[in-house]
């Protein structure tokens, strides 16, 4: 129901916020606010600089679990 209220535009946004918590892990979902995805990029704002480094650090990571639990075929 959420799919089709949001739209095609934001259905991407939709599936990362849902796992997001799965993919990143409980502290790090705590300490950082997805903030937009547009044109395969995604925006995640932290709470400071620290959390930044550490996103910084997992960035293949996180991809590898957000194409294995969501299924983009590219991101």
């Amino acid at each position: 129901m959420i799919y089709r209220i949001a739209g095609g535009k934001y259905r991407e946004l939709i599936s990362i916020s849902f796992a997001w918590k799965r993919i990143v892990g409980k502290l790090m979902a705590e300490k950082t606010i997805i903030y937009k995805f547009e044109n395969n990029v995604l925006f995640v704002n932290v709470s400071n600089n620290i959390w930044l480094q550490e996103l910084v650090l997992q960035k293949y990571e996180i991809l590898r679990r957000m194409v294995a639990r969501i299924g983009f075929a590219e991101i």
